[in-house]
């Protein structure tokens, strides 16, 4: 596939600069089409283009600075659907996105930048190292501006939160955690956050103190269910396959009312006001329905908890799928 010349000669004007940054984006829809070269050569085009703009129209600083980060979050993410659309053609991308941009921090190390959320992600794609700890200090080092820390050390952190292995070896990741809190003065919640998850360690009890609300706003105290086993449903009164689901729900319950088996609904409608479903699935009692005091319950994932002391006795056979989901 042969590039429009106009992609590959520099620009006559502003306008048409602005353009073709636009145009280079959409080329990239056919990079599993391109050859090697034609790839590289329309991805560095624009840099290219917006040193055009700026030449061309005389802009001042802020809005050089501005062409300049459009132009650097467009190619780098060009470069990342590149990548995919060349995978889906069983072809490869032969360069690094250092072949095509200038150094990250030359161009995103600034308070404007920190308005561009896909910066963000060109920071954390491009800082070395493998460790949240030397990616930290790549980071912390390599850049001056504090929006852009702020901005990324949560990324950073909670790809690690989100990566980490709880069951092998939780005490080592504690202690790495508090080091860097402080060492950074990081806020207390992440250290929280990565104790609260070991709870998520399949075989461990489940954790004390959980609380939420039911219907009428009366607190409910997980450890009341303790001893048996906990299907637990999270639904929200604008999800339409949770409505649905409800009929298929409480003909299960309904099958299982004389086992040690407890169903509780968790709303995760973000208002404090009762939760109010599609009329034609209300969810009635006997379902318990719970919600977290003022916001959202933030659970990992919905799941069967055993919650074992003293153990339950072994589950009742199900010869259906417990939940059609329509």
């Amino acid at each position: 596939m042969s590039m429009p010349a106009t992609l590959l000669c520099p620009p006559p004007s502003p306008g048409l600069s602005i353009r073709l940054l636009q145009t280079r984006g959409i080329a990239i829809g056919k990079a599993g089409e391109m050859t090697g070269d034609e790839l590289r050569d329309n991805l560095r085009g624009f840099s290219a283009d917006a040193d055009a703009v700026i030449s061309a129209a005389k802009l001042p600083a802020p809005a050089q600075e501005f062409i300049r980060l459009w132009a650097y979050t467009l190619a780098s993410d060009s470069y990342s659907m590149a990548l995919y659309m060349r995978s889906r053609a069983d072809k490869q991308v032969t360069f690094s996105v250092s072949d095509i941009l200038p150094p990250p921090a030359a161009i995103l190390d600034t308070p404007m930048a920190a308005g561009f959320p896909s910066a963000m992600g060109a920071v954390v794609s491009t800082l070395p190292g493998k460790s949240l700890e030397e990616r930290l200090e790549s980071l912390h080092s390599g850049y001056r501006t504090q929006a852009i820390k702020d901005n990324v050390t949560p990324m950073l952190i909670e790809s690690f939160l989100s990566s980490f292995d709880y069951k092998n070896d939780f005490e080592s990741g504690e202690a790495r955690l508090a080091a860097l809190t402080d060492r950074y003065s990081l806020p207390a919640k992440y250290l929280a956050g990565f104790r609260a998850r070991r709870a998520t360690v399949p075989g461990l009890p489940f954790p004390s103190g959980i609380t939420l609300l039911d219907r009428d706003g009366n607190t409910v105290d997980f450890s009341s269910f303790r001893g048996k086993y906990v299907y637990v449903d999270l639904w929200a009164s604008w999800c339409g396959p949770c409505c649905k689901e409800v009929p298929f729900l409480q003909k299960l319950e309904k099958e299982l009312s004389d086992s040690n088996v407890i169903f509780v609904s968790i709303s995760c409608d973000s208002s404090t006001a009762r939760p109010q479903p599609q009329a034609q699935y209300p969810r009635h009692p006997p379902l318990p329905h719970l919600r977290s005091p003022g916001q959202p319950p933030h659970l990992q994932r919905p799941a069967s908890l055993l919650i074992p002391d003293p153990p339950p006795p072994p589950l009742p056979q199900i010869t259906h799928s417990p939940i059609h989901r329509p």
